[in-house]
């Protein structure tokens, strides 16, 4: 067993599986993709410039070169790599959504590498396994409950995402009679799960009216854990977006923005400048990536955040507390 990764003994494979056929790199690509301009695709890969990829971004190829389960097997015993089993269930049962998105992916950026699409998908198939997991962890204390809960997770294996929120919905009544504060937690993280398939969906919008409405279950009962709340999900999306094709900075933004007026938070000038701050940040990256029209009025509210921020610690600090 040898340094070699599994993106490099699966590239020598392929390398000699192409030469055996007589192909060339234009020949493989126009036989797997239908096309010849995915060369550098099969250049990647025969170069082993992508360590650790997988199978479902290569699938055209190993089926074009006819490359047997065992060969590949064989590659990453080679390379001392092991599958991950959680990963490749998500690309399996999240088949139709990887396909989908794969397909956008092409169209938006027709000249991304192979290591960027592997990425790409990577975070889906993750992103959607995430949500899995989350309706696994939904509280179910009835026999209706655990129904919807089982039936969510399978609409949810089959890609039917507005199945999953109907499911999901049908929960949420469930816990509207009893309204205590750990009602209220457990309907919330409900509307947080709807508002995570939102994303999923393509619905920002959505997924922040979802995220709004879970937030404002808590202000008759307790704005600490509200404030706590908006910023946990406001990060979640925040480093989603960071790693997006199609950004939704506005939903952290519009969510920070819709507590910065509470009483908690005005009265406490530690934590309205930590959420300014957080606020600056977001405008900004929203700024570098948008082609809106109001671009300028991002930059301007990061601007501002950013003073705000400022001028709360200075205040912070002249009343002696620690920073």
């Amino acid at each position: 067993m040898g340094d070699e990764t599994f993106g490099q003994a699966l590239g020598k494979l392929i390398l000699q599986k192409r030469r055996a056929l007589g192909l060339t790199q234009i020949q493989l690509s126009e036989e797997a993709y239908n096309t010849g301009k995915k060369v550098r695709r099969i250049s990647e890969l025969e170069s082993g410039l992508v360590a650790n990829p997988h199978l479902k971004t290569i699938d055209p190829i190993i089926v074009a070169l006819k490359i047997s389960e065992a060969e590949i097997e064989a590659c990453a015993i080679q390379a001392g790599s092991r599958r991950d089993g959680d990963l490749d269930r998500a690309y399996r049962e999240a088949r139709n959504l990887i396909d989908a998105v794969a397909r956008q992916f092409e169209h938006a950026q027709p000249d991304a590498s192979l290591a960027e699409l592997d990425d790409f998908l990577r975070a889906k198939a993750t992103e959607w396994a995430a949500l899995r997991h989350r309706i696994g962890e939904i509280e179910a204390s009835n026999a209706d409950l655990i129904q919807l809960k089982a039936d969510a997770a399978l609409a949810l294996a089959d890609g039917r995402f507005d199945r999953v929120d109907e499911l999901l919905a049908k929960a949420e009544d469930q816990y509207q009679h009893e309204r205590t504060l750990i009602e209220v937690r457990k309907h919330a993280d409900l509307r947080i799960t709807r508002g995570y398939n939102s994303l999923l969906r393509g619905k920002p919008e959505e997924a922040l009216s979802f995220y709004q409405s879970a937030a404002d279950f808590f202000k008759p009962f307790d704005q600490l854990e509200m404030v706590n709340l908006v910023q946990r999900l406001a990060g979640s999306v925040y480093h989603l977006s960071m790693y997006s094709l199609q950004p939704s900075f506005f939903v952290s933004s519009e969510l920070l923005s819709s507590i910065i007026e509470i009483h908690y938070v005005k009265t406490n000038p530690k934590l309205l400048a930590d959420i300014s701050y957080r606020l600056s940040l977001i405008y900004r990256n929203d700024y570098e990536t948008t082609r809106s029209p109001v671009k300028t009025d991002l930059l301007d509210k990061a601007v501002a955040y950013s003073r705000i921020s400022v001028a709360y610690k200075a205040t912070d600090a002249e009343a002696g507390h620690p920073q």
